[in-house]
Formats: structure tokens, sequence, C-alpha cells
């Protein structure tokens, strides 16, 4: 019975995506099959809503969160901290260049933003303006900005995907930046040295754009108006929670606003609410957006796919589903499992959220350590959505950007994170390479606790227990 809701799950959301329906509707007739999924199992309506409720409180946190981001990114777009950016960034811009500086700069705004989609609609959309001025491939180009989109929407600290995981593994947002830096910088280095053999070898153009000129019709331009993406930077250096981070970012921007740019109160409050949004065409198609508003799906999203979990604990629904996944793990490793899961995960969930939850909970029997669970994620699932053409995660980048799916080829970022962790998982097992780190901060405090025990066990004459 179980495959069979799951069956009906996927056979909703292919019908859902060939009629070009929201995901929400996916997910809404999802929640329908498997309440009744759970009734037919002996479980009350009342038990399954209150089971639902308790899922959702779970992304609580994530749930203000994004409504927070939705508030920051339209202030940083009326503060003029976003068109400063674009302004200065895109000034010393050549050609040949110009795909390893995208994927660079595409890295920094999403770095900042925290959002895939924000990037693309911000920093994305101005260099595909700029690529296409020089007449480059936009497929070469629109790859180049989607990795960097990803690389902040998987490892910037005010990323709701990386809020979600922390909350949902039961890990602290500072241990999992710090297993990801490490297997982030590989990936990172041959991608930039992919973009810069493709771009040098290519035959030079000029790159014609100042958007200096263009903003400044609406904004007034100055180095102060980094400060709200200097907070963001710098506060989470400081150990400074990151819901703190992004209030005191967005009061700079607010403080800006009001100030350098003199905005007045209601316009602020109606462009937090409902998004930035110029009268110059110009700059509406390269800013225009953020606010509550826009988060208003994402936030429904959250809820509607936690709940999920709440149903799938109570009515044991995944422990038959497991089994397969287990028996490959066990043949190969716990991370070609997680990897399997989030591949199928991703194809079928048609957004990142979900397929991050189901991953969590099919995953958590493959590997019991959170701090390696919550890297196998992070190298597995949230980057795999972004390469499933049918997914929001994907398409609606793609969208923004104006290109097709045969962008993914150009972005391999996306594709060697987790290659490059299929690898190190099977050199572990054969013993090629050494095992698995230690993946978080209490892991190796408790390590080096442990050798202080052992120390002074040895001092006493006893023996310490052989690991």
């Amino acid at each position: 019975m179980e495959f069979a809701a799951f069956a009906l799950f996927c056979a909703g959301v292919v019908a859902s995506v060939l009629a070009k329906l929201p995901v929400l509707a996916a997910l809404g007739f999802g929640f329908l099959i498997f309440t009744v999924y759970g009734m037919l199992k002996g479980n009350s309506l009342g038990s399954l809503m209150w089971a639902a409720w308790q899922g959702a409180k779970l992304s609580g946190t994530v749930v203000i969160m994004l409504l927070v981001l939705g508030v920051m990114t339209a202030a940083w777009r009326t503060c003029g901290t976003v068109p400063y950016i674009l302004a200065v960034s895109c000034q010393y811009v050549s050609a040949q260049s110009f795909l390893l500086v995208a994927f660079l700069l595409n890295c920094l705004m999403s770095f900042l933003l925290g959002s895939s989609f924000g990037t693309a609609a911000t920093m994305g959309v101005a260099c595909m303006l700029l690529g296409s001025t020089a007449g480059m491939d936009p497929m070469g180009l629109g790859g180049a900005c989607l990795a960097g989109a990803y690389f902040g929407d998987r490892f910037s600290p005010v990323s709701s995907c990386a809020a979600l995981v922390r909350e949902i593994t039961g890990t602290t947002l500072r241990e999992n930046m710090e297993s990801m830096a490490r297997t982030t910088l590989l990936p990172v280095v041959l991608t930039c040295c992919f973009y810069a053999l493709v771009g040098y070898s290519s035959i030079p153009s000029s790159v014609d754009a100042n958007f200096a000129e263009v903003f400044s019709q609406e904004f007034l331009l100055h180095p102060v108006l980094l400060l709200p993406a200097a907070f963001v930077v710098i506060l989470p250096l400081c150990h400074v929670d990151v819901f703190k981070t992004l209030v005191a970012s967005t009061a700079a921007a607010l403080a800006l606003a009001f100030i350098v740019q003199g905005t007045s109160p209601l316009v602020v409050l109606n462009e937090c609410l409902l998004g930035y949004s110029s009268q110059t065409p110009d700059i509406a198609v390269l800013i225009d957006g953020g606010g509550i508003a826009s988060m208003v799906e994402a936030v429904l999203t959250v809820g509607l796919s936690s709940s999920y979990a709440g149903i799938f604990n109570l009515t044991g629904m995944l422990k038959h589903v497991q089994k397969p996944f287990q028996n490959l793990a066990r043949k190969t490793t716990a991370y070609t499992g997680a990897l399997t899961i989030s591949v199928l995960m991703a194809m079928v969930s048609c957004n990142q959220t979900l397929a991050l939850l189901l991953t969590n909970q099919l995953g958590k029997s493959l590997e019991p350590n959170p701090g390696k669970l919550a890297l196998d994620l992070e190298d597995t699932v949230v980057v795999i959505s972004g390469l499933v053409p049918w997914s929001i995660a994907c398409s609606i980048p793609l969208a923004v950007l104006g290109v097709e799916a045969g962008a993914l080829l150009f972005a391999p970022m996306l594709w060697l994170l987790p290659l490059q962790g299929l690898v190190l998982s099977a050199l572990r097992k054969r013993g090629k390479i050494e095992g698995q780190p230690m993946t978080t901060l209490t892991e190796r405090r408790a390590f080096a606790g442990a050798g202080r025990r052992g120390s002074a066990d040895g001092d006493t004459g006893e023996d310490s227990p052989a690991s």
C-alpha cells in the first residue's frame, strides 16, 4: 500500500507539471493521498491532522526566516545596495573572462542573499544582459549564473535551505558550514578552471553596459550602501545568530533608504510588503522583486512539505520504503544510498524543500550521525534539485535567466559536488584513503575529551578500551 500511495503522489506531480499547475497543487494532492493512507491504516483524521501540525511546526524557524528574508531583499533594493553591487561589479569585465566572472559574481550575490531565485533575478539577469551585448553563448552563461546562484543557496549563512537542514538534523549552522567548506573547495576550483578555459578559448569581443548610469536615474550610488551586505558577511564570522544578522542587515538597509535615498516610510513599508517596483523599465527588469509577498509561496511550500514528516512519523509509512535503500547502502556506502534517494526524491517532488525533507526521513537510517547526515544532504539533494529541469528549483531560475535546460551542462559545480562525495565514499570503503573525517566541531571536541580521559587512564595504569 505504501508504494501505491507514493505512485499516486508521483502521478499527481507529473500531472501538475504537464498541466503547468503550481507546485502547491501537487503538494495538496499528496497531503490528501497520505492522509487517506493514514486513515486506511487505522489512524483517526484528528490524529493525522495533529501529526501534520507537529511536522509543520518543525519549519517554524524557517518560515520566520523566509519572511525576514523577503523584507531584507526588498530593503536592499529600496536603499540601493543591490543596484550599487551590480553597478560596481559589472564595470570592469572582459568578454574572455566573463564566464568566470559571472560565476564568481553570482556566487557573491547568492552568498549575500542566500537565495538562488533572488540571485538569478538580480545578478543573473544583469550578467545575461551584459553577455548578450557581447554576443556570448546564452547556454554557457546561463549555466555559470545558475551554478553561482546555487553556491549561496547551499553555503550562505542566511540561506533558508541551510536553516532547514540545521533544523531537521538538529545540528548547528557553524558546524555545517565548517563541514561544507571542506567539500566545497575542490568543485569550486574545478568549476573556475572550466569557465576560465572555455572563456579564454573563445573569440574576443567587448562587453559594453553602464549600469551605474542606468541606476543613477533612481538611486544615489555611494559605497555606504554596502553596509547591509557587510553585515551579512561580518556578523556570522563574529558568531552572531543568523536571525539577528538578518534583522541587523534589514535595519541598516531601511535606515539607508530613509537617509541616503530619501524614500518615504509609506513607500518603504509598501515595498517591504509587496516588493520593490521601479517605474523605469531598464531598472525594473534588473531588480524588481523581493518583499513578503515574494515569499508566500515558499512559506506555504515549506509548511505543507513539513507536514508530510508528521504523517510519515505517525503512520511509519517510510519504514517499508527504506528497505531497498538500506540494502543498497550495505552493498555500497551510506553516501551512495543517500545520493540515490536524493535523485529520486528531487525527480518526484518537483521542489527542493520536499525533496530535502523526504531524503532526510529516508536517509536517517543510513547515516545516524547528524553532522554527517547534514553534510550528505547539502552535497546531494540541495544541489541535485537544481539539476532536475521540471523541478521549480531549476525551472524558475532557468526561466528568469531566459535559457533552456541545456544550460545545466555548463553548471559543473552542481555535478561535481555529489560526484566528489560518491568517489570519496567509495575510496574510504576500499581503504584507499582515511575513514570519514570528523564532521562537526562537537565531534572533534568529544574526540579530544576522550583523548584526555585516555591519557588520564594511562597515568593511573589502567588500560583504555581499543577503538
